[in-house]
């Protein structure tokens, strides 16, 4: 699936522009709308009630009672993750923003997406954002950006995860019991990931099978790589994890390249800043969720994924253009 998506966008020009355009155009109408249901929850339910469908709506209306907010989505874990490509985009822009009025903007941003990202409640996706974060700043020092570019960012991060801690200490006491204090942190996962193990040590080379653990457990495993160890074997995920490390690994070679731009003279750096921030999120929400299981969650991740390959052939015809000329 993910060769065939790449060979086909490939060869369709250059659809990494139009596809960075719907990113933020549908992730900051989620952040937006996240708030507007926090501040005037009767308008996005009402809109809501006509655009989802019913068992989809209810859900939604029972997490906003409980102080959840899944925003026009049916879960929180659904808008978390659309909030989270607006972070993404926002993190990309901050490194090849140039003015410090750019600067300012882009931080205010990335506050509004990171308290947008506490009011879903979702501690996994929150905590998967502030790792994905360091993981960039040490990309940076990888790349030999300027230490003073670096200590900036780096400031700017820091100041932001200050500010929503006194905000949460001031503002809303509630969220911040929740995050730190909640009994269960993991939400039953500890118990699901035990009965995967079990599953597991009954056929831990071939697997029990494609969709065994929710025809035995009626749930995901909460875990792609136990997941996909129980039902389809230990081969599979070594695979599996080849893959998607295989294609970290050539982004961020792509991006330590001193110039990332074609023979138009466009820059890809804050594009492939992009694609590795959300494959470093699917790693990492591998290991609490279901982005392997959740077909919108895998399709942005796939198509994030080919934007360094497109890159890399695009700078390599412009190289060779070059060449004959």
């Amino acid at each position: 699936m993910l060769y065939l998506l790449r060979t086909s966008l490939i060869n369709n020009g250059n659809w990494v522009s139009m596809f960075m355009f719907a990113n933020i155009l549908f992730s900051s109408t989620h952040v937006l709308a996240t708030y507007l249901q926090w501040i005037v929850p009767s308008v996005v339910n009402r809109f809501n009630y006509i655009v989802l469908e019913r068992s989809v709506y209810f859900v939604n209306f029972s997490q906003q009672i409980r102080g959840k907010y899944a925003g026009i989505t049916g879960q929180v874990g659904s808008n978390a993750f659309f909030i989270t490509i607006f972070i993404a985009i926002v993190v990309s822009k901050l490194y090849v923003s140039k003015t410090l009025k750019s600067k300012l903007v882009l931080l205010f941003f990335l506050i509004l997406g990171f308290y947008a990202l506490l009011l879903t409640e979702k501690r996994g996706l929150l905590l998967f954002n502030i790792l994905t974060i360091f993981f960039m700043f040490g990309i940076l020092i990888y790349k030999k950006l300027k230490l003073k570019k670096i200590k900036s960012l780096i400031i700017i991060f820091i100041t932001i995860l200050i500010f929503i801690f006194i905000w949460l200490l001031s503002n809303n006491s509630y969220l911040l019991e929740y995050y730190l204090f909640d009994e269960d942190i993991s939400t039953g996962r500890v118990g699901i990931y035990k009965d995967v193990m079990g599953m597991i040590g009954e056929n831990p080379v071939l697997g029990n099978g494609i969709g065994s653990i929710e025809e035995s457990l009626n749930i995901k495993g909460h875990n792609i790589y136990l997941q996909l160890w129980a039902e389809s074997g230990l081969i599979a995920l070594i695979l599996f994890v080849i893959l998607i490390a295989g294609v970290l690994i050539f982004s961020v070679r792509l991006f330590s390249r001193k110039n990332i731009e074609d023979k138009n003279g466009r820059n890809y750096f804050d594009k492939v800043l992009f694609s590795i921030y959300i494959q470093f999120i699917f790693i990492l929400y591998g290991f609490t969720g279901n982005p392997l299981y959740d077909y919108f969650i895998l399709g942005i991740y796939i198509i994030s994924a080919s934007v360094p390959y497109y890159v890399s052939v695009a700078i390599s015809k412009s190289k060779k253009e070059g060449e004959i000329i």
